[in-house]
């Protein structure tokens, strides 16, 4: 994705979104589960499931 999309996409949200709900933020390219959790727990150094 588009750091300037996602900068759009994540000030949408804080400014529009309601407390308590999730948005889901995607490009056209198709990304499974284990490629978006594994560099998430990454940052934040947790321990491989």
């Amino acid at each position: 994705m588009d750091g300037d999309d996602a900068v759009r996409a994540v000030t949408a949200a804080l400014e529009g979104g309601r407390a308590g709900q999730a948005y889901n933020i995607a490009d056209d390219t198709p990304l499974g589960v284990g490629a978006h959790v594994r560099p998430a727990a990454d940052a934040f150094d947790a321990p491989p499931r």
